[in-house]
């Protein structure tokens, strides 16, 4: 079994060369890790060693559909990870292990330990740790080699910081570019569509939320209601935190951009692209 690894980075080659030694690093590491970046700068030395590094505009579906031109043809499984991403040493052969016992399988993320999206963030020193103690737990608990197991959950949509797809599943699909910013949308919409169903302001953030999941419906690729719960979920905790927001989060900012998102639907001239103009 073929796997190649897409990572989409911008302006932390650091992280980028920690997230590709722990691949490389991997009990079954992938046949090929491709980086794909906006300039030379954004991979680091360590990308330019083990991985095939491409370079282009940055945002969005744009790096992930180069990513898979990148890879090119011949492959059996193709992992998106972030740059940021500490995966177990195990996590590309559990996942080899995984997609053969059951062919009917067309999208896997694993298990998130941990993640500092609503805070301040998660060094790479205590993300080691948590990742290292985990995974001697489970060796411990059934031996290294053995099933891994997983839970098989319809319609859950899959991690985007670690989302693996199988081949056959996505033949002639990409990433839609139409989204912009706000990229869990787009895994969202690809993920769909397969099983066959950098920096941005706070206010374009909640824009492109906001707008993106007003688009995907129109496509028939998540249910409306399913659409307007997120939507909901997002305009309610912007408001209800906006008055005592957290340090390291702009909620005014990502209160105006829910404002103005809904204005465009009022006015009807909401489309993902709008955000590149607020």
């Amino acid at each position: 079994m073929r796997v190649g690894v897409i990572i989409a980075t911008a302006g932390r080659p650091d992280m980028v060369a920690i997230c590709i030694r722990n691949l490389v690093a991997q009990s079954k590491p992938a046949e090929k890790i491709s980086v794909v970046a906006p300039t030379r700068d954004d991979p680091g030395d360590r990308a330019s060693e083990d991985a095939a590094c491409a370079f282009g505009p940055r945002g969005g579906a744009l790096p992930r559909n180069r990513g898979l031109d990148l890879l090119g043809p011949g492959w059996d499984i193709v992992v998106f990870l972030d740059g940021d991403f500490t995966a177990s040493r195990h996590w590309l052969a559990n996942l080899r292990q995984v997609t053969n016992a059951h062919p009917d399988l067309k999208v896997v993320t694993g298990q998130v330990l941990a993640d500092g999206v609503h805070g301040p963030g998660l060094g790479w020193a205590d993300a080691a740790r948590l990742v290292d103690a985990e995974d001697s737990a489970v060796e411990g608990s059934r031996g290294s080699g053995q099933d891994p197991g997983f839970d098989k959950i319809e319609g859950v949509s899959a991690d985007g910081r670690n989302i693996a797809f199988r081949v056959s599943a996505m033949a002639g699909l990409r990433f839609d570019e139409r989204l912009t910013l706000y990229r869990s949308q787009h895994d969202t919409n690809f993920r769909c569509r397969a099983q066959g169903h950098g920096r941005m302001t706070g206010r374009q953030l909640d824009h492109a939320k906001i707008a993106n999941r007003i688009h995907l419906p129109r496509r028939g690729t998540i249910a409306s209601a399913k659409a307007f719960n997120l939507m909901g979920r997002t305009v309610k905790a912007d408001a209800l935190k906006a008055a005592w927001p957290e340090p390291e989060v702009g909620r005014l900012g990502h209160s105006r951009g829910n404002l103005i998102a809904l204005g465009d639907v009022i006015m009807r001239r909401d489309r993902p692209a709008r955000v590149g103009e607020i």
